[in-house]
């Protein structure tokens, strides 16, 4: 059987680590999502995945909820998407000061 792989925007949050995604998010089979399945969430942007737990699915709305364990968040090469700090390396790793060089934060990317 071929885990389902559900789209989130990680800005959208509900109930502490929770987001939702429309059923046009889901791929795999929406029939045989169910509640309390393990699923892979991706966020497309940054070519991030990682775990989830599908908390509700409300048909009326056509949503599916999911709990998101974000320290699994991970780009391809597999370094996490937080670093100890909370920092995102791999999407804010520079400021660049008023001479137009960069000044680092964290890990550089």
């Amino acid at each position: 059987m071929t885990r389902i792989r559900i789209t989130i925007d990680p800005n959208v949050r509900v109930r502490g680590n929770g987001t939702y995604a429309g059923f046009e998010d889901v791929q795999g089979t929406l029939a045989s999502l169910q509640v309390g399945d393990a699923v892979e969430v991706f966020e497309p942007e940054n070519d991030l995945t990682g775990e989830g737990q599908v908390t509700k699915i409300d048909l009326a709305r056509r949503l599916v909820y999911v709990s998101v364990e974000w320290s699994t968040l991970r780009p391809p090469q597999g370094e996490p998407m937080f670093d100890n700090g909370g920092i995102l390396p791999s999407a804010v790793s520079r400021i660049y000061n008023g001479t137009g060089r960069p000044i680092y934060l964290g890990r550089q990317g």
